[in-house]
């Protein structure tokens, strides 16, 4: 079974890098490490438009095995299409958020962020959920100045 398959990424296999060429590190962090994530069919379509010559996710250009030269080209790229700064773990918060923000549970946001324990996740979850009470500023100024919620806007 490959790491890259319909609809589901295997993580078996961490990477670092050497002078220049990866190294693969086959101990993982720890156990829950170890994982298949689902795969969101915009990132399947582009998985399956990229050449398949390396054994990690995201290969070079040519699909090859990602050297550090190349991922800091990679990455250089990425960094000029956004206005603010951005670092490659920031990715990771940014599945973390989509989770919580599809209405992924806590569990199953634990096994798909491969955390040992439930409290790391939950710390994540948390301190979304402080940002989602916030918005909730406007509604309640529409409902002082008598400004009844819509149904559907209730929750």
């Amino acid at each position: 079974m490959g790491d890259i398959g319909p609809g589901r990424l295997v993580v078996a296999r961490a990477m670092t890098f050497g002078t220049n060429q990866q190294l693969p590190v086959e101990d993982l962090k720890n156990r829950a490490s170890a994982r298949i994530l689902p795969v969101p069919t915009p990132l399947q379509e582009v998985l399956d438009q990229t050449p398949r010559l390396s054994k990690y996710v995201v290969p070079a250009a040519n699909g090859a095995d990602m050297t550090i030269t190349a991922f800091r080209h990679l990455w250089e790229q990425v960094v000029s299409a956004v206005d603010f700064e951005v670092r490659p773990h920031m990715l990771r918060h940014t599945y973390a958020t989509t989770l919580y923000h599809a209405g992924v549970d806590l569990r199953t946001a634990q096994q798909l962020l491969g955390h040992a324990t439930i409290q790391m996740t939950a710390q994540i979850y948390t301190h979304l959920e402080a940002e989602d009470g916030l918005k909730v500023a406007g509604r309640l100024n529409d409902y002082l100045a008598g400004n009844p919620a819509k149904e559907h806007d209730a929750g």
